[in-house]
């Protein structure tokens, strides 16, 4: 089960604001890149103020809104385009790895165990997406893909804004994430031969 399956309900409810965008010839492109540059923005903010970890889950839910808006509106209103697809996945590595590596200015978790999740991370996508050249389809599979990733960063900003926790104790953490990357990695890549 992946927080990514619970998509079609939240595509519903941004549908009124993709169809207003659309009026106001606001363009996929435009959604995609204002994302990532936002995305980068506030997670340089939270590289420098540790204080603002408490709106992490705040903004990955408005950077999951974003998403979605720029997904529907290039398939909705026939802008789907090469350059677009490219944006897309290319902008999303950037904005969550400026946003992982954020936490490394606040002694959260280990910086080698930190780089190794990005490095997950970022393999798990491209897992997904090398799929496309043998099955003309996109792996999307968990248990830890890119919205429980969100989840999963959102709720270690939470606690570690309210409490304090060693180092050694959110490496643990952190530990098993990376281990469910692996599964998420091998299931992506099984499913894409299969």
């Amino acid at each position: 089960m992946s927080l990514y399956q619970l998509k079609p309900a939240f595509q519903k409810i941004l549908r009124p604001l993709v169809i207003l965008l659309n009026k106001c010839n606001i363009t996929p492109n435009f959604v995609t890149i204002s994302t990532c540059l936002i995305s980068c923005i506030f997670s340089y903010l939270v590289f420098l103020n540790k204080d603002l970890l408490i709106f992490v889950p705040l903004f990955f839910f408005l950077r999951m809104a974003l998403n979605a808006i720029d997904g529907m509106l290039a398939k909705e209103f026939q802008q789907t385009t090469n350059l677009g697809a490219m944006l897309n996945e290319l902008t999303d590595v950037v904005a969550d790895t400026a946003l992982y590596f954020s936490l490394s200015a606040h002694s959260l978790v280990s910086i080698d165990v930190l780089l190794l999740f990005i490095f997950l991370s970022n393999l798990s996508e491209f897992a997904g997406l090398s799929a496309l050249s043998i099955s003309k389809e996109r792996r999307f599979d968990g248990p830890l893909g890119k919205s429980d990733r969100a989840l999963f960063i959102s709720l270690v900003a939470l606690l570690s804004h309210y409490f304090t926790f060693q180092t050694s104790t959110m490496n643990y953490v952190f530990y098993a994430a990376n281990i469910l990357l692996i599964i998420t990695i091998i299931k992506r890549v099984k499913n894409a031969l299969s």
